[in-house]
């Protein structure tokens, strides 16, 4: 039984600071491209960072069969169809509602990771610190939720892939780099998105995609690009049902976020966020007393 190594705490932290801007970022650029060409523009820009990466320092080492089939587990079920409902559900609800139902995806985690698949066992102050974290988030959101939408629905469903390509991913990121893995996680989403786009959208206009461009790059690059390494990273070191929870804190950065840069204030709602995000983020980077034994070489 091996221990888990919990200096990926770091790299969830870093990642989710970075993520947090994701939504502003699609928000801007759907204003004036069709969401299926800035999902395929933006998937584009992080493969073209992932082959880079590829050419400076290939992968040495050919990957296994199981590693190859897990690789194309995850680039179906995140490469594609996270892709696809999380950009179609964007579009047909609103941030807060957005927010909201994707927290969904801690709930699947542990539901398919730990419940079902027994791949890691439960940690009562990690799943106590998880629930502290999502009622803190809930606050953050509160103010920003409408009724519902036909976006939530899309999202709820999507908010179901993720957990079982990210279990596929941690096995394969045993033999493999990051930046392979998400490479063709990247070429994947890249080609399935470019298709609908074709079908649905048509051909862009010239202003309406140098209006894009900006946000396309940085979400590109920076966002589905370094950060998604930082991910991988992360849960190849941590469990991913705790990985997830940390990610949760997503939302804060965002309200901070617009504080500093677009001068919103807080609401006092939002504020009683704090104590229940700060005590479930100490359970969360608490280490537990006994080894993981989902970190077995499987």
């Amino acid at each position: 039984m091996k221990s888990r190594d919990f200096g990926g705490m770091p790299y969830i932290l870093l990642s989710a600071v970075l993520w947090a801007s994701f939504p502003v970022l699609t928000a801007v650029a759907l204003k004036t491209l069709p969401v299926f060409t800035a999902a395929a523009l933006t998937t584009l820009c992080s493969t073209i960072f992932f082959l880079v990466i590829l050419f400076l320092k290939p992968q040495k080492k050919m990957p296994s069969q199981r590693c190859i089939r897990d690789i194309a587990f995850a680039c179906v079920t995140i490469g594609s169809g996270y892709y696809v409902f999380s950009y179609i559900g964007i579009s047909l609800t609103t941030p807060g509602n957005a927010a909201i139902v994707m927290l969904m995806e801690i709930f699947f985690s542990y539901l398919f990771i730990s419940v079902i698949g027994k791949h890691e066992p439960f940690v009562l102050p990690h799943v106590l610190g998880a629930l502290l974290m999502v009622s803190g988030v809930m606050f953050v959101l509160a103010p920003s939720v409408h009724g519902f939408r036909t976006g939530d629905i899309v999202l709820l469903f999507g908010s179901m892939l993720p957990p079982l390509g990210n279990v596929a991913m941690q096995r394969a990121r045993k033999e493999v780099s990051a930046a392979y893995i998400m490479f063709f996680r990247s070429l994947t989403g890249t080609v399935t998105l470019a298709i609908l786009a074709f079908i649905f959208d048509g051909v862009p206009s010239q202003a309406g995609l140098m209006s894009a461009l900006p946000a396309i790059l940085v979400g590109g690059f920076l966002l589905m690009g370094f950060s998604k390494i930082l991910w991988i990273e992360a849960i190849h070191r941590l469990p991913i049902t705790q990985t997830i929870s940390v990610a949760s804190i997503q939302p804060l950065f965002t309200m901070l976020f617009a504080y500093v840069l677009l001068s919103q204030t807080p609401e006092w709602v939002q504020l009683l966020s704090l104590p229940p995000v700060a005590l479930g983020m100490y359970l969360l980077t608490k280490k537990p007393a006994l080894p993981i034994g989902a970190l077995e070489e499987v």
